[in-house]
């Protein structure tokens, strides 16, 4: 997979959320959330999380200006209104990438053994439930939120780690 295509199922995933809770709350509330949640976010860490330089291969020419219009293109697909646009370009996981060195155009180590891509994926699904938990949101409807922003990230994580011919969910014994 290519991190172009891991970029494009984060961000789908996260317009997802922003659309179920928009739906949720209704498009005006959803937006004093996220503003209220970007006013404090000076108080709240950094993102532990980075990526590696193992994990960026040097490629052959750098990325092009037609992957990010892919990214674009992607994103309008999604048919947001041009304020939860704005927060999705904005999600932290997505800066976190898009901001380190990553050739777009280049794969996701994938080699036996190194379990990059699932690393991500699990990681993805931490970022989004801390992204959730920065809304603030009242304490009666804190579960069905939660609830509600967990389903598109759980489709991600079907849908990333079964392109790659992995199991998305883990057996019990």
């Amino acid at each position: 997979m290519l991190w172009s295509e891991f970029l494009i199922h984060i961000l789908r995933a996260q317009a997802q959320t922003l659309q179920h809770l928009a739906a949720f709350f209704g498009e005006a509330e959803l937006l004093e959330l996220l503003e209220s949640a970007g006013e404090s976010a000076p108080d709240l860490p950094e993102p532990s999380f980075k990526i590696k330089k193992e994990w960026l291969p040097t490629l052959t020419g750098p990325d092009t200006p037609s992957t990010y219009l892919e990214l674009e293109g992607a994103v309008h697909d999604l048919h947001l209104s041009a304020v939860l646009e704005f927060h999705l370009w904005t999600y932290p996981f997505y800066r976190i990438i898009i901001e380190s060195s990553a050739n777009l155009k280049a794969k996701v180590p994938d080699q036996p053994g190194a379990r990059v891509l699932e690393v991500l994926v699990d990681e993805a699904m931490i970022q989004a439930q801390t992204w959730v938990r920065t809304l603030p949101v009242p304490p009666t409807l804190l579960i069905q939120t939660r609830s509600i922003a967990q389903v598109p990230w759980l489709r991600f994580r079907t849908t990333v780690l079964g392109k790659t011919g992995r199991r998305p969910v883990i057996a019990l014994s």
